[in-house]
């Protein structure tokens, strides 16, 4: 799993140098449309200082939109196959985190809960996957992204709530 990581990792930065190089126009999560995504901003344990938290549906074409276009489908293939071989028949979130000041922040991805009605589900190791090494918890010292595959006790066809600490989004309803 580690060498798929380093792999992910590496094309994950060929393909933002590529989008920009390209000029592929707007992309990141502000490119897809709002209900894709969601995003907040939380304080790191202990600190007054901030963290932001993007989310978003992890789709073949919410990538194209994040990472500009066609020119990263290779990356674009590798993260769908990866997140589709790890969570088979489970929509998946994208989140990044990126902390107001590097080095100041810690960040637990456990501390997600996600609550829909009266389901309230504690996000386990199990339905994480890190892309980036900061993404598997403790002190920030770059942007942590990983994957998040919903869990089947969450109806991702109806809207539900994304919590980490006491700031939360709504996300949903996935639409194919």
């Amino acid at each position: 799993m580690g060498r798929l990581r380093s792999s992910v990792v590496a094309l994950f930065v060929i393909a933002m140098v590529a989008g920009m190089v390209a000029g592929a126009g707007a992309s990141g999560p502000e490119a897809m449309p709002e209900a894709w995504r969601g995003q907040f901003f939380t304080h790191s344990w202990g600190s007054s200082r901030e963290l932001f938290v993007v989310a978003f549906w992890c789709t073949t074409e919410s990538q194209r939109l994040f990472f500009g276009g066609d020119a990263n489908l290779e990356f674009i293939t590798l993260v769908m196959q990866t997140t589709t071989s790890k969570w088979p028949g489970r929509q998946v979130l994208e989140i990044t985190v990126l902390p107001e000041a590097v080095g100041r922040f810690y960040w637990w991805p456990t501390s997600m809960v996600l609550v829909q009605g009266y389901v309230q589900y504690d996000v386990k190791p199990a339905d994480l996957l890190a892309m980036t090494d900061s993404f598997s918890g403790g002190k920030l010292y770059t942007t942590a992204i990983g994957f998040l595959g919903i869990p089947p006790e969450i109806d991702t066809t109806k809207p539900f709530q994304l919590w980490y600490d006491d700031e939360q989004m709504t996300l949903g309803p996935f639409l194919r």
